[in-house]
């Protein structure tokens, strides 16, 4: 019995590490110095306040010293504008966060734990609005 409760111990260990990670990929951080940020004004050329890098609002790609001239051609700025609404910024980073959680969870090879890995996170996710099918993690 001890070996039963030992692989259950190391399988709950194994879980709680993946949620963990995943919910550090869940924070918006700045890409030069990993500060979270929450401050959001309709202007998606950001600046870090604790390393005044500049980045993309939709991608959070590095732009150096002006982040403007990225924005506008971005990928995930289908207005090609510098100013996006709250709503815009909030499902912009629902669907990079969701993409950015399945990625994750293919690289656990075990479908198993990758199903009880996406279980742990569910609330963490139902308070951001993020949905993934379990179905397309299972698929991975």
């Amino acid at each position: 019995m001890y070996c039963d409760e030992k692989k259950d111990k190391e399988k709950e260990d194994e879980i709680s590490k993946h949620r963990t990670r995943i919910c550090d990929e869940l924070n918006l951080k700045c890409p030069g110095c990993s500060a979270s940020f929450f401050d959001f004004d309709g202007c998606m050329a950001l600046t870090c306040a604790s390393c005044q890098v500049c980045f993309c609002g939709f991608c959070l790609l590095n732009c150096g010293a002006d982040a403007h001239p990225h924005v506008q051609i971005c990928s995930l700025n289908q207005s090609k504008s510098y100013f996006a609404p709250f709503s815009v910024f909030e499902q912009v980073q629902q669907v990079r966060r969701g993409e950015k959680i399945i990625q994750y969870l293919k690289q656990i090879s075990n479908v198993e734990v990758r199903i009880e890995v996406l279980k742990a996170c569910e609330r963490d996710l139902k308070d951001l609005n993020i949905v993934i099918d379990q179905r397309e993690v299972q698929a991975c």
